[in-house]
């Protein structure tokens, strides 16, 4: 309880919540917010960039879908306050999460080859989405931004490869996001096949519709 009435106070006095979906530049985002804003808005333990943890809330982890974090925090601040995402093309960011999870963990998929990867991943969408704990292979991009009902609730959704975030960040103080590269993967060097294609468009219909790719 007071950890929900700090979290609410804070984003009273900071109004703007950034839903940090995977393998969109997030965790560059969240350290550049972190380092600006304090907590909660950095993210866990990231000595790399900062040389100190910053810590976010115990309620908001990393990578919490906004229906949740709506849930959290209340409607009416939800609404009131300036929410924000980055997306990213559903064949690139699909690419990305495979190479992720070659390149650091696994993320408990079975991830071999991109292939089956995707058939491994597909099958963690088939559960209702309120029962999925909150891990970077649990949702969509989509599932990131919708509530239970399948209503858009994240006011600014901007695309991982356009120049509007560049501009909203120094919009709200943030200058140096540029300055601050994490996680790379080198997922630009892997071209899928028409099948692995295919399959993407398949499992990911959804982020193609709602996010205009």
């Amino acid at each position: 309880y007071t950890e929900k009435l700090k979290l609410k106070s804070k984003l009273s006095e900071i109004p703007y919540w950034f839903v940090d979906i995977p393998r969109t530049s997030s965790t560059t985002i969240k350290v550049s917010m972190g380092k600006h804003f304090g907590w909660p808005f950095g993210k866990n333990n990231d000595f790399l960039a900062l040389k100190r943890p910053v810590e976010t809330s115990i309620l908001l982890i990393d990578h919490t879908p906004a229906f949740l974090a709506k849930m959290l925090i209340g409607e009416d601040l939800w609404n009131s306050i300036n929410t924000f995402t980055v997306v990213r093309n559903p064949y690139k960011w699909s690419v990305s999460l495979w190479k992720y999870t070659l390149k650091y963990n696994n993320l408990g998929l079975e991830n071999r080859t991109f292939e089956q990867f995707l058939k491994s991943i597909s099958a963690k969408f088939t559960s209702d989405i309120s029962s999925r704990r909150i891990f970077p292979s649990s949702y969509t991009q989509s599932d990131y931004l919708l509530d239970i009902s399948g209503k858009k609730i994240v006011k600014n959704i901007m695309k991982y490869e356009d120049k509007e975030l560049k501009e909203f960040l120094y919009s709200i103080g943030i200058y140096d996001y540029e300055d601050i590269k994490l996680a790379q993967t080198g997922s630009g060097e892997y071209r899928p096949d028409l099948y692995e294609r295919k399959a993407v468009e398949r499992i990911f219909e959804k982020d193609f519709d709602l996010l205009g790719y």
